[in-house]
């Protein structure tokens, strides 16, 4: 009978995990199996041992307090070394967790699989109901995986991270980069963790190839950590600087993460007119540029920020970091070839950067930018705004916009926002 219940408890047990798992990784984005463990744990030692400890110390207490007292005191020590045993063996099985973050279809499509197992000898017509299961299936994978690199689209998403920087890069042929993690200055909130992880994984995007750090303020690095963490990167491209002296911890734990990531550290370093750093993803060029250390030295630190222009065919995006007019002056000095369909505005619209002059050598159609709703800096600045409607660009904002995505395949441009306005 022992063993009887036992298999009914694990039946139970299977059918309730394997019943609420799409669920669960539609809200949680990830799925274990020791749910399953677990119950196979607390259902006997809640039903057999703790819940008969507490029903007699009820009873008990009617005429001995003491005693009800030790007992209750035991059912409290037997949940506290249930609780451990299964904390320990959970750090022992971390090889069961699996990410998956669905989408609504996706989550009906798991369920009606689940169905499909469950009830496969009462289903009428079983054959035709596996047949549209793995059509849907099929067309499921293909438009995530397949259609992009049919389609030869450049995406890049500007993602909604409040006062900060988060920048999404998937390539034609599939690569992918992150530019920037955003971060909250003196919060514990992960930016990565909450924000940025659930965001590439509703996209499908289970990995990034190249992670890159603008420049080593807090909103910009801080949630790199827990993407470097979870989505395997295989370099990181900084400007080599540390972080302010004020940040020193948050900036030694985020360097930590980096190295257990076990991600390749690349410092870039500008010499010349030559972008300091050239990569080619099939027809995308992402030329970087950062100003000379010499001359960043008596700047701000913002100025030392790595500067990205990916070029496509007939299109190009400029990602500015947090540079400030003094280092728009020096790029323009230096002939840095900038000019651009679309322009990430610098330093989230502060009027310490987006000079008119730049604006006019860059010459965007489009302009983005990154900023928190509501900002105690008062940004974007009124005079950028100003700047930007005089060039004619016209202008998305994260704080009012949310997430906005651009798409081109190099010849045009789509460009589409989370929020309609």
């Amino acid at each position: 009978k022992v063993l009887i219940y036992f298999a009914r408890v694990c039946i139970v047990s299977f059918v309730a995990t394997l019943g609420t798992a799409p669920l669960v990784a539609y809200y949680f984005h990830y799925l274990t199996g020791m749910g399953f463990i677990s119950n196979l744990v607390v259902v006997p030692m809640v039903g057999f041992v703790i819940m008969p400890i507490v029903l007699v110390a009820f009873l008990v207490n009617l005429f001995s307090v003491s005693l009800s007292i030790y007992l209750w005191s035991l059912a409290g020590y037997v949940a506290s070394f249930m609780l451990y045993f299964l904390k320990a063996v959970n750090s022992h099985l971390s090889f069961l967790v699996i990410r998956w973050s669905p989408t609504v279809g996706e989550v009906f499509l798991a369920l009606a699989g689940i169905i499909i197992i469950i009830f496969w000898k009462k289903i009428p017509y079983r054959r035709l109901a596996l047949i549209l299961f793995g059509i849907f299936v099929l067309s499921d994978a293909a438009y995530w995986h397949v259609l992009p690199k049919i389609t030869g689209n450049l995406e890049v998403r500007f993602l909604d991270v409040g006062q900060g920087d988060s920048i999404f890069v998937r390539f034609p042929n599939g690569n992918t980069a992150l530019i920037d993690g955003g971060g909250l200055q003196g919060s514990e909130f992960d930016v990565g963790k909450n924000i940025i992880s659930p965001a590439l994984l509703r996209m499908g995007i289970y990995s990034v190839d190249y992670l890159f750090l603008t420049h080593p303020h807090y909103d910009h690095y801080a949630g790199l950590a827990s993407i470097a963490e979870n989505f395997h990167p295989k370099i990181l491209y900084t400007n080599g600087l540390a972080s302010p002296s004020e940040e020193k911890e948050y900036w030694s734990a985020f360097l930590d993460q980096i190295n257990k990531s076990g991600a390749l550290v690349y410092n870039v370093y500008q010499e010349g007119a030559e972008p300091a750093l050239l990569l080619r993803e099939g027809d995308v060029n992402i030329n970087v540029y950062v100003l000379p250390e010499n001359i960043i030295s008596d700047y701000d630190l913002n100025d030392s920020s790595l500067v990205t222009h990916i070029v496509y065919k007939q299109k190009s995006i400029l990602l500015t970091g947090d540079l400030t007019k003094k280092g728009e002056q020096e790029m323009m000095h230096a002939k840095f070839d900038l000019k651009s369909n679309v322009l990430k505005v610098g330093h989230h619209g502060s009027d310490t950067s987006s000079g008119q002059d730049f604006l006019e050598y860059v010459d965007p159609d489009y302009a983005v930018i990154t900023v928190g709703e509501n900002n105690r800096y008062g940004m974007p600045d009124e005079a950028v705004l100003s700047r930007l409607n005089q060039e004619g660009a016209k202008i998305y904002r994260t704080d009012l916009d949310g997430m906005v995505t651009l798409k081109t395949n190099g010849d045009d441009i789509d460009v589409e926002s989370f929020v309609e306005r």
